[in-house]
């Protein structure tokens, strides 16, 4: 986020943007958030002019809005996209990607050699009696959309959940053994481990609906339809993610142009489905026991690799699960692996790191 804002402050036409909407134009305030709440919280406040939020993020904040029938403080103007991410046929069809729920080597059904089909009632036995690795309870393709198919689709609403902090965490838990289920992007677990290890380390339960990807959100009074530091500024992110100094770093990540209805669409279904609730807070979190053992190195051929168990703990006490009114049993767990052997290629993981809102006559 510094080299952007260096760029921005390079560029003499964002300059003069920010000179003629009354903002100094030698600054540009960086506003690292504590986590999606503490950035949902913000946005509640206006406290941003510019923000990279993520898609559950932002559908809570249109949340609000929605019941009032009024527009909302935030706008998106561009959404992230991969080369792995959806892109429906139409004109703006949005940017889309899918959360997977998939068994690893510890799961009773990698054993099953001889199973041909995923029949409904081995999946619900499966994902009731198996603990499921998620990265956070603010992840749409990790935990939000997986809950809701579990318990539609499958009956099952009370699974044993194990958070690890990041979808790759979730991949390297699950491929090594150590956690028998998971649930994260789809496009994490190909880049971790590719389709020619599926059979080998992973198989797929099913995969979630598409969901729109993580905006860029700015501020209603800056939107480029009626701003012109609002042009500026998304005419400047998309040169700035195109550039050869960030394809060195992600070179598949770019922006495309976005819109509410895409967010709408997952904030209804949210709301129609009651999951639009807090994250457990950090002091029902500090009752959970964390992993402290460090998990084995793999073997370097990964065919020699045996299916772990997962790490004995105390049994945590359970904390209350933010989508439902039930309790849930989970804990946390700490890294798998400093790098898994599948695909040395790590996911990049995109910060929420917004740019705050301030008084005028300095540069935010």
């Amino acid at each position: 986020m510094e080299d952007l804002r260096l760029y921005l402050l390079a560029r003499s036409d964002v300059r003069q943007s920010l000179r003629e909407s009354g903002y100094d134009d030698h600054d540009i305030v960086l506003s690292p958030c504590n986590g999606p709440a503490d950035e949902f919280q913000r946005m509640g406040l206006v406290e941003f002019d510019m923000a990279f939020a993520s898609a559950v993020v932002y559908a809570r904040h249109l949340t609000r809005f929605l019941t009032l029938g009024s527009d909302p403080d935030y706008e998106p103007i561009m959404q992230a996209a991969h080369a792995l991410d959806i892109r429906p046929p139409g004109q703006d069809a949005g940017v889309w990607r899918q959360g997977v729920v998939f068994a690893g080597l510890s799961s009773r059904l990698m054993k099953q050699t001889a199973l041909t089909s995923l029949t409904t009632p081995l999946l619900r036995d499966i994902l009731t009696h198996e603990p499921l690795a998620v990265p956070s309870a603010d992840s749409a393709a990790g935990y939000i959309y997986p809950r809701v198919q579990m318990e539609s689709s499958y009956g099952v609403s009370k699974p044993e959940i194990w958070f690890c902090g990041t979808d790759a965490e979730v991949v390297k838990h699950v491929v090594s053994g150590l956690v028998p289920l998971g649930a994260c992007r789809m496009d994490t677990l190909i880049a971790l481990a590719g389709p020619s290890e599926k059979s080998r380390y992973y198989r797929i339960l099913f995969q979630t609906p598409p969901i729109p990807t993580d905006p860029i959100v700015l501020r209603r009074e800056l939107l480029p339809a009626t701003s012109k530091l609002g042009q500026m500024l998304k005419n400047a992110l998309r040169q700035y993610f195109t550039s050869d100094r960030l394809k060195k770093i992600v070179p598949d990540l770019h922006l495309e142009s976005a819109s509410r209805r895409e967010y709408e669409t997952l904030t209804k279904k949210l709301a129609d489905l009651n999951l639009l609730r807090p994250a457990p807070t950090a002091a029902a979190l500090a009752n959970v026991s964390p992993v402290a053992t460090p998990a084995p190195t793999p073997s370097p051929t990964p065919a020699a690799t045996p299916a772990a168990t997962p790490i004995a703990t105390p049994t945590p006490a359970p904390i209350s699960n933010p989508t439902s009114n039930t309790a849930i049993t989970t804990r946390t767990l700490s890294p798998a692996l400093p790098a898994i052997w599948l695909n040395p290629t790590p996911t990049p993981k995109r910060e929420a790191t917004p740019t705050p809102r301030g008084n005028r006559g300095r540069a935010r």
